[in-house]
Order: C-alpha cells, then sequence, then structure tokens
C-alpha cells in the first residue's frame, strides 16, 4: 500500500523513473514472496531467472524515463537491494535498505518529495531500531551469562 501511495506522489510530480521502479519493485515483491512460499516446488533456475528480469527491467525503466543523473545512482541502489532480497539472508536486505533509504532520502530533497523523505526516514529508522534491539540483546544475554558464572 505504501508503494501505490509514494508512484501517486511522484505521479504527480511528473517523475516517471521512480514510478516505473516503484511498480516493478512492488511486482518483484510480489514474486519473491511466491518464489519463498513455494521453494524447493520450482526448478532453481526459476529463481535466478527471476533476479536477471527484475535486475534488466529496472535498468530498462531507468533508461527509458530517467530524468536527472542522480537517478542512476538511484537504480544503483535498487538494483542492490533487488539482489539483497533475492539472496534472502536475514541481515542482506536490511543492509541494502539502509543504503537504498539513504540514497532515496537525498533524491527526495533534490526534488522536494516530502512524502517520500518521511517513508524513507521511517524505513531508515526501523531498520536502525531492529539492529539496536538485536545488538542490545545480545549484549544483555553476554553480560548476564557473565554475571550468572561469576555468582556460582
Amino acid at each position: 500500500m505504501g508503494n501505490l501511495f509514494l508512484v501517486l506522489s511522484y505521479a504527480l510530480m511528473s517523475l516517471w523513473m521512480p514510478v516505473a521502479i516503484l511498480s516493478i519493485a512492488t511486482v518483484r515483491s510480489f514474486v519473491y514472496l511466491l518464489l519463498e512460499k513455494y521453494r524447493g516446488k520450482y526448478p532453481k533456475w526459476i529463481s535466478l531467472a527471476s533476479l536477471i528480469f527484475f535486475l534488466t527491467a529496472c535498468v530498462v525503466a531507468t533508461l527509458f524515463t530517467w530524468d536527472m543523473w542522480f537517478e542512476f545512482v538511484l537504480l544503483g541502489g535498487i538494483m542492490l537491494y533487488t539482489l539483497g532480497g533475492w539472496l534472502k539472508g536475514e541481515h542482506f536486505v536490511r543492509i541494502a535498505g539502509i543504503q537504498v533509504s539513504i540514497i532515496a532520502i537525498i533524491y527526495n530533497i533534490l526534488i522536494a518529495n516530502w512524502t517520500a523523505i518521511a517513508v524513507d526516514v521511517a524505513t531508515l529508522t526501523s531498520i536502525i531500531i531492529y539492529y539496536y534491539r538485536k545488538w542490545h540483546k545480545k549484549k544483555n544475554i553476554s553480560f548476564d551469562t557473565n554475571t550468572i558464572a561469576h555468582t556460582q
């Protein structure tokens, strides 16, 4: 739903590159969810073919719709994010999400899309909170086990 509002905000500004990229990203998310749901029930080459398809679709969409040079930087971030989602690791997509959020914030400042800035700041904040909690939890667990070991 969030992508729909972002697509609408970019379309109202006549910025077609992010409209195309976000549309592709929405389809990509559904495809990746289906691939994850039916993992092992399809040939492995289908997963790789989906990655190549979405990377190619992003490049083609950018080549046909770009307005400013920074959109190619945004394309690079989106491609890394696409790869991160495909790798399916817990951290790959989040690390890629950090870099794409930072690039998107810069892009949205350049084009003055305040709605998209708020969304990207919220995304970045969410990832930072995730890693803070994960780090804080590990720190407390190791502290507690040391304390228990010393008291026994």
